[in-house]
């Protein structure tokens, strides 16, 4: 892998009211599956005036894998109002051209928001309301269409699929958000085709996917799915919060649905009802959140009951304890899923540069094909001298899945210099 990435952050004038951000990227990879990456990123912010602020942003990216060419050019434009200390306003417009191989595609795109805030007597009233467009046009010259960086969330409490039908499964590649590391199919995530043709990529508990986390996906499509649509997204949002924020009682509610398209059935397009009740206490030393989510959609409906609590104890000037738990119960059409976590960490400043941790944490999982058992300790010590960062630490793991029984020892470093 060679890896060179530059970034330059520069004020236009002495205010500092007008910055640059500059970014360039080269990326590439041998092995078993060569890909070069290039891209070019500027973003503007101009600080009108206290209450008013925009931004300009160009993207291009040109990656190549496997021979397989694709170059994307994005304009953005972002305008943030706020209005004496209570309505906050949103504005975002987006142009993208993507230039692949195997089609052509342009996706235009319009949304904003409004956010109210007041304070009445004891009690804080949040508002909040949103409106997007989208319109995508693909344009395909080939039987194969090459996919490339499809941006996927993986959540334990959804059924995560892929954007288009007739996928040839074979050549799915899942790599990080940065596209540097590659995960490895069933053992960090698994590859689902359902009934209706539908391909789910599903992450692994015991892999090196974190619950939410944001990947991307490359992959081959066998059909020729040229097609055109637009799409609507609604969006509401309440809270009432009490003793100066501590206890909130919250809403939300959104609507997407696709009012037009042409051969839009080539790739999965889902109206969502999503409707989310929750409380939450963050006060002090204790945060404590009860959450429940009601989606409602044209594929894999679901519905969840999450629980967290987070207890910070302060031991001394000096150390202090932590305690974590999470128990969440999703209903899904064909399996119900149960997952269960508890952690604790010790921490102990030995001087201003210097720390010590050490922490400890059980997870329990059940569902379709899934009874795991995790028990995870760790210990490390952590420095800082001048500008350089040192931390050295051991990890230990016994993980039991169904009936696989898993060891793991871990000593690792790590090294970061500031400039």
């Amino acid at each position: 892998e060679n890896n060179i990435h530059l970034t330059n952050n520069f004020y236009l004038d002495e205010p500092k009211l007008r910055n640059l951000f500059s970014s360039w990227r080269y990326r590439s990879l041998k092995g078993n599956r060569d890909s070069e990456d290039l891209s070019f990123n500027e973003n503007l912010t101009i600080d009108h005036t206290e209450h008013l602020k925009t931004s300009y942003s160009y993207n291009f990216s040109d990656k190549t894998v496997e021979s397989i060419g694709t170059k994307k050019n994005d304009l953005e434009f972002n305008l943030n109002h706020q209005l004496y200390e209570s309505l906050f306003s949103r504005l975002n417009l987006l142009t993208r051209f993507t230039d692949s191989t195997s089609f052509d595609e342009q996706q235009r795109g319009a949304s904003i928001n409004e956010d109210y805030q007041k304070k009445m007597g004891l009690a804080y009233l949040d508002l909040g309301a949103g409106y997007a467009y989208e319109y995508q046009d693909r344009e395909t010259f080939d039987n194969i269409v090459n996919i490339t960086d499809e941006s996927l969330v993986l959540t334990d409490s959804q059924t995560n699929l892929l954007r288009e039908i007739d996928i040839d499964t074979s050549t799915i590649v899942v790599t990080d958000s940065g596209g540097t590391i590659t995960y490895v199919k069933d053992i960090d995530y698994q590859i689902i085709t359902n009934s209706a043709g539908q391909v789910e990529v599903r992450r692994i508990v015991s892999g090196i996917i974190s619950n939410n986390q944001t990947v991307l996906a490359d992959y081959l499509v066998r059909s020729n799915p040229s097609f055109d649509y637009s799409s609507t997204e609604k969006t509401m949002r309440f809270g009432l919060s009490f003793f100066e924020r501590a206890l909130k009682f919250y809403s939300r509610r959104k609507l997407r649905d696709f009012p037009s398209g042409k051969n839009e059935k080539t790739i999965i397009l889902k109206d969502i009802d999503e409707i989310i009740y929750g409380v939450e206490w963050r006060k002090d030393l204790l945060n404590f959140v009860v959450e429940y989510q009601d989606y409602e959609t044209d594929y894999s409906p679901f519905d969840s009951l999450r629980m967290s609590a987070d207890i910070l104890w302060p031991i001394s000037s000096i150390s202090s304890l932590r305690f974590n738990a999470i128990q969440n119960h999703v209903n899904l059409p064909e399996e119900n899923r149960e997952n269960y976590e508890i952690r604790g960490e010790y921490s102990l400043r030995l001087s201003r540069s210097a720390s010590c941790n050490a922490g400890a944490g059980h997870r329990w999982q059940k569902g379709q094909g899934i009874n795991l058992k995790d028990f995870v300790s760790r210990l490390n010590y952590r420095s800082y001298v001048g500008k350089l960062f040192f931390e050295v630490g051991y990890e230990y793991e016994k993980e039991k899945s169904l009936n696989d029984l898993l060891i793991n020892h871990y000593i690792y470093t790590k090294f970061k210099r500031d400039f």
